[in-house]
Order: C-alpha cells, then sequence, then structure tokens
C-alpha cells in the first residue's frame, strides 16, 4: 500500500508508524471528533495514513477526512464496489485484480463476471477468491461486455460502483482520489480521470490519439462536444459512478464498440455532472485484442449512434436545449468532420419512433444493413 507517512515523513507501507500517529492524535484530541466531524464521517481505527491533494487520509477498509486539527481519524459513509467483466484474459487478470487490492481505498466489494470465456481466466480468479473474501465472481455464457457489467452492477451494494475492465489497472490511489471528488462535490455524478497507457507486458508507451482527442478538450472546454469527437475517457474502466445514478439513466446500451461512450453522452444529456479529475489514475492497456481494433466500420456505425442520440435528447431535457442552436451546429460540424452526418441522419429518422426506438435497430436486419453498408463506403 503506497502511503506517505506523516511522523516518518516517508512514502512507506509503516503501519507501526501511522498507529503511533493515530495514537497520539487521539490523545490530544480527545473527544473534539464530535463536535469537529462533518456529516457523512465516522470515528474509526486506523490502520494507515496517508495524504490525498484534498487533505488527510487515514485507511481502514476506507478513509477520508478534510484536515487534522483538533479531531481522530474517520472513514466517509461511502463504500465502493468494484465491477470486473472478464473475458479471455487470463494473462492480464490477475495484474488487473492486484491493481484493486494495492488500493490505498480498499473496495466493500470486487465483483468479477466471466463472460463465458474459453481459456483459464475464471479459474484464476476462482483461486485469487479463496485467499479474498470480499472477490465475488461467476461465469455466464457470453453475452458481451455490456451485459456482464450490467449484471455486476445489478449485484453491487456499494454507494459507489468503478468498473475496472480486466486488461486494464488502477493507480494505487484511484479510488482514493475518486471519493474526494466524490465526497466534496456533492452534485457530481461521476468521476472519469485522466489516463497511462501500457503495452501487452505493462511497460508504459505513448497514445498520440489521446493527447490529440484530449487536447481539443481543452479547446473548447465542453464535455460532450470533445467526447463526440474523440472518446478519450477511452473505456468502461474510467468510470467511478454512484450507484443510484443507474436508476435514473439505465444501464448499459447492448453496444460491443461503443457503450461506454453511449453511457456518458446519456449522463450528460441529463446535465448530470461527470467531474475530470486531470490525473493519470488508470492504465489502458493496448494489445492486438482490443476490441476497439476490430471492424473500423462497425465501431463508426455505434459512434454515429452515440451522436444521434445526444443530438435526439436535446429535445427530451431541457437542460442541453438552453445552449441554443449554435450548440446543434457546433455539433454537426464535429460529425461532418469525422463523415458521420449521413449514419447520424439515418438514426435520427430512426429514432422518430420514439424512445422505444433508440435502441431497437440491433433487432432490424433492414436498418441495421443499411447503416453497415453506409459506414463501410
Amino acid at each position: 500500500m503506497e502511503g506517505f507517512c506523516i511522523v516518518c515523513r516517508r512514502s512507506t507501507t509503516a503501519i507501526p508508524c501511522a498507529k503511533k500517529a493515530a495514537s497520539a492524535f487521539a490523545t490530544s484530541a480527545g473527544n473534539a471528533w464530535k463536535n469537529s466531524a462533518p456529516p457523512g464521517f465516522r470515528k474509526r481505527r486506523v490502520i494507515s495514513i496517508g495524504r490525498s491533494t484534498t487533505g488527510t487520509w487515514a485507511e481502514t477498509s476506507s478513509c477520508w477526512w478534510p484536515g487534522l486539527e483538533g479531531m481522530v481519524f474517520m472513514t466517509s459513509h461511502f463504500s465502493v464496489s468494484v465491477v470486473i467483466p472478464l473475458y479471455n484474459h487470463e494473462r492480464y487478470i490477475e495484474a488487473a485484480l492486484e491493481s484493486v487490492w494495492s488500493q490505498v481505498l480498499r473496495p466493500r466489494e470486487v465483483i468479477v463476471v466471466d463472460d463465458g470465456s474459453t481459456d483459464g481466466s475464471f479459474e484464476a480468479v476462482s483461486r485469487m477468491s479463496r485467499s479474498f473474501p470480499e472477490l465475488v465472481c461467476w461465469s455466464q455464457p457470453n453475452q458481451g461486455a455490456h451485459y456482464a457489467i450490467n449484471a455486476g452492477i445489478h449485484r453491487a451494494t456499494g454507494d459507489l460502483v468503478a468498473v475496472l475492465n480486466s486488461d486494464d489497472l488502477y493507480h494505487p490511489r484511484r479510488l482514493a482520489r475518486c471519493m474526494d471528488v466524490l465526497v466534496s462535490r456533492p452534485d457530481a455524478a461521476a468521476v472519469c480521470t485522466g489516463l497511462g497507457f501500457v503495452d501487452d507486458g505493462g511497460r508504459e508507451i505513448n497514445n498520440p490519439w489521446y493527447r490529440e482527442s484530449r487536447a481539443f478538450y481543452d479547446k473548447v472546454g465542453d464535455l460532450p462536444l470533445a467526447l463526440m469527437n474523440g472518446n478519450f475517457f477511452m473505456t468502461t474502466s474510467n468510470l467511478v459512478i454512484r450507484r443510484r445514478v443507474f436508476e435514473e439513466v439505465g444501464y448499459f446500451a447492448p453496444l460491443r464498440y461503443a457503450h461506454d461512450l453511449d453511457f456518458f453522452l446519456r449522463l450528460l444529456a441529463r446535465d448530470l455532472e461527470i467531474h475530470f479529475l486531470d490525473e493519470p489514475l488508470l492504465f489502458y492497456r493496448m494489445h492486438g485484442r482490443n476490441t476497439i481494433l476490430e471492424e473500423h466500420a462497425r465501431v463508426r456505425v455505434e459512434w454515429a449512434f452515440g451522436c444521434a442520440r445526444f443530438l435526439h435528447s436535446l429535445n427530451r431535457f431541457p437542460g442541453r436545449c438552453r445552449r441554443g442552436w449554435d450548440y446543434v451546429d457546433r455539433i454537426t460540424r464535429i460529425v461532418e468532420r469525422h463523415s458521420l452526418q449521413r449514419l447520424v441522419m439515418l438514426f435520427l429518422a430512426y429514432f422518430a419512433g420514439g424512445p422505444a426506438a433508440e435502441e431497437r435497430f440491433l433487432q432490424d436486419p433492414e436498418f441495421y444493413r443499411i447503416v453497415h453498408k453506409v459506414a463501410a463506403e
């Protein structure tokens, strides 16, 4: 566990230092914590101590508080469920889980949903579950990543849900920093962060596409526009969200390539805040089996679907409509820049059938054929 010990002043796992500090602060503070503790926090036994950029934390199973003056160590009432969809990632899943166990803020539970793997992925997780009682896992017939994630969310009991794809990695402070944001910003529905990139062997690499897409966001300063131009959030692994939000916006759509982009845009269409924490707290693994590297025409169909659904939502959710026709024009310019206008027009025409039509296109063979023909031209 990484931490900054407030006794020895160095990065350390030194639990004795932490316990010594805890005892000293408890003695000096007495019962002052009862009067100074902010709502939603409680006194807990301290295992280790460290700092985040918004305050100092002490870690039991989870812990955060805004300052040490006159109070004993406390933890947030928020709990975190980590959901991991797993499919044929025997080579990566143990590293993914180790990145969860190394969190300075440990989750309440880790839910691994195996989506019908044909390698030894599920067996590897089952072996690890014997040592980690908070690990819950099961296997189901293959139905796609979106279905596995949704199944895990339905099983989750934490106040917050964090997704981690089975080939990606968390930075040790990811959950703690995202918790910081959601505690300090009660109106935020979700947090996404900056990313680093690693190759098949776990070595850090550059991603020029990410830098370009992120630069577009820095230029326009608008998340929906930036995500439609290029999804620099990259992946469902980049989502830490209040679990209750799913009751309002629904779950992940049955898309293979862009269920992450579609979900981000659905949150934003309802004027729900996704706070962007500009710290590289997630490592996206790039390898030859990344789903996004599959047939580009199919990726374009789902990309256009997400853009069209956001445009269509402007009529139903007044918050975005207040931005006016200039905002719609900016969206159309992005669509044209990526030659998606014909696909978006087809989807908008299809959505005229009402809200139920928005995801029905996947079961409409004639429409499905037309949009894939257009995408391939």
